[in-house]
């Protein structure tokens, strides 16, 4: 699966149908550390905090997990539901 870049990110909508919020998060790392700026999403993710780790929940189980140690950044960056 490739990740969208940065041009590819913006153009991302993916309302479902019944209206409601997608849960997205955007993790991007600190300039010079490897690893790629990632956009993951789900009507039903959820993110925690576990001791020193960010773990990214969906109704199957964990989907990805960020130890605090590696710097990256996590926004949340949803769309409103259209009305």
């Amino acid at each position: 699966m490739k990740t969208p870049g940065r041009e590819e990110r913006a153009r991302l909508n993916h309302t479902p149908a019944g209206g409601e919020t997608v849960a997205r998060y955007l993790i991007t790392h600190p300039k010079g550390q490897q690893g790629e700026d990632i956009l993951v999403e789900d009507p039903d993710l959820t993110l925690t905090i576990q001791g020193d780790w960010a773990v990214l929940t969906d109704p199957h189980g964990p989907c990805l997990v960020l130890p605090a140690h590696a710097g990256a950044t996590i926004t949340r960056v949803d769309d409103e539901a259209e009305e």
